[in-house]
């Protein structure tokens, strides 16, 4: 009987890729926490299946970059539904 074995689920090198590449993108924009918008351009920049993706719905890194614009993520809030 083995004993004493420690378990690690590792990600797949390009997905870790882009989510450290989302998280140098935290960084250098000062933003708390990684959002949507980090994963979407470091997902842009994924020469395994991002950049292709996003070139054929006519999609940049440019184009992505534009539309966050210069605000921070900063806090998270949860959109709630009325009853």
């Amino acid at each position: 009987m083995v004993s004493n074995i420690v378990y690690v689920q590792v990600l797949g090198r390009n997905l870790e890729s882009v989510i450290n590449q989302a998280m140098d993108l935290k960084g250098k924009w000062g933003d708390q926490f990684v959002s949507v918008e980090h994963l979407m351009l470091a997902l842009s920049d994924d020469p395994r299946f991002g950049a292709a993706m996003f070139k054929a719905e006519g999609i940049t890194h440019d184009k992505l970059e534009k539309v966050r614009g210069i605000t921070h993520t900063r806090t998270h809030t949860h959109a709630r539904t009325g009853s």
